[in-house]
């Protein structure tokens, strides 16, 4: 697994946690969270409780003893919106320092856009075990 941050190590006190339902390797999931836990302690994880990805990192959360909070997409209320609408609202309501992004589909790719359009650091976590999967854009 890489990952891969460049420059300073960010100050994580909240981290978003982003993928689609592609990875489910609990271990890829965890060990980038225990990556970044070591270099400054995650103080709260964020995620759209989607599947996979995100759910792992609600358990690792969970724990560890760390804060989490979810949000998942009201597909009844907003439709096809849903997703993007909650990513939005993940990236008004936290103060996220940081999204830590799996591959995944194009909700992925929708907060990773907001997230680098507000200034918030994203690293995209790549391995060969998701070949086949979309990456995320550098």
């Amino acid at each position: 697994m890489a990952l891969c941050i460049p420059g300073p190590s960010p100050a994580v006190e909240a981290v978003l946690v982003a993928g689609g339902g592609v990875i489910s390797n609990r271990y890829a999931v965890c060990a980038a969270l225990d990556v970044l836990h070591s270099l400054d302690p995650i103080r709260r994880v964020i995620h759209g409780r989607g599947q996979m990805a995100e759910r792992i990192a609600g358990d690792w959360a969970f724990e560890k003893g760390v804060q989490r909070q979810e949000y998942p997409a009201d597909w009844e209320q907003h439709g096809e919106q849903a997703a993007a609408i909650r990513n939005t609202s993940m990236l008004q309501l936290e103060a996220v320092r940081l999204v830590l992004a799996f591959p995944g589909n194009e909700d992925m790719l929708d907060v990773v856009e907001k997230a680098r359009a507000k200034g918030i650091r994203v690293v995209a976590v790549d391995s060969p075990m998701y070949v086949g999967a979309k990456l995320v854009p550098r």
